[in-house]
């Protein structure tokens, strides 16, 4: 009995010993983003649709490339600078279904040293897009990766990764 205790109490001892957490060091620099690559046109590369609900029950169909059957790499979004501040948008879909609801109006960030997100705004309603990776921005040609979150029944239901090229 004796025994057990003391392996109960080294075990124990080592599993506080054991769970401390870990410093992560940041991962680039704010001198990574320059705002100025976002100006432009941007073409849509690619579209993948996520059922989000499926990943997190663990599913086995969870993405489905969208791209040509809603002809979507006829889409073109254009992002307008005023100085080095996000101003203007327009996004031309030509014959491509509309995934996003603004075809136009004002684009913000959530940070303009390291954004994580952009804003499409028309009037008092806006989309927000997540960015996926801003350091392919600097390769030739130009990737921009957003994904767009549909909400339902409190969470997000449908996914969609847009790949633009610019």
């Amino acid at each position: 009995m004796k025994n057990i205790l003391s392996l109960a109490l080294v075990f124990s001892l080592l599993s506080f010993t054991a769970c401390k957490r870990e410093t992560f060091k940041e991962v680039g620099n704010n001198a990574d983003f320059n705002i100025n690559v976002l100006a432009g046109t941007w073409a849509v590369s690619s579209v993948h649709q996520t059922d989000e609900d499926a990943i997190r029950k663990g599913f086995p169909y969870k993405k489905l490339d969208v791209t040509t059957d809603f002809s979507l790499n006829q889409t073109k979004l254009t992002l307008n600078l005023n100085g080095n501040l996000p101003s203007t948008f327009s996004i031309a879909y030509g014959a491509a279904a509309k995934l996003l609801k603004h075809t136009s109006g004002n684009w913000a960030l959530d940070d303009l040293q390291k954004p994580t997100k952009i804003y499409l705004i028309n009037g008092l309603d806006s989309v927000k897009l997540n960015i996926n990776n801003y350091t392919s921005l600097a390769q030739t040609p130009s990737l921009l990766g957003l994904k767009y979150l549909k909400y339902g029944f409190g969470s997000s239901q449908l996914g969609y990764d847009y790949q633009f090229t610019k």
